[in-house]
């Protein structure tokens, strides 16, 4: 996360920053957070699967799979992104 290293100046000197500049640099931060989380969720469970269902997991469709993989990560993402401009109070 780089939103305290440009806030570092901020702190120790006389500017300041306002709430929109400190969420416009934490968005990035948040997509990425939340991503990797998922990304951990969806892992374990493609294991999960793995191990459970042998000869489905092997016979399933390597393009879908990841496919919808990256594709429910990136909901998981957008809806952290809605929920910090839904509740952004300036």
């Amino acid at each position: 996360q780089f939103g305290p290293l440009i806030q570092f100046p901020i702190l120790f000197g006389d500017a300041f920053m306002d709430s929109t500049a400190s969420t416009a640099l934490q968005v990035v931060p948040h997509i990425g957070l939340s991503a990797g989380c998922f990304c951990v969720l969806s892992l374990g469970v493609d294991r999960l699967l793995s191990v459970a269902m042998i000869k489905k997991y092997s016979n399933i469709s390597r393009t879908r799979y990841f496919s919808a993989h990256l594709l429910s990560m990136a909901v998981f993402s957008s809806f952290t992104v809605y929920l910090l401009i839904a509740y952004y109070v300036p």
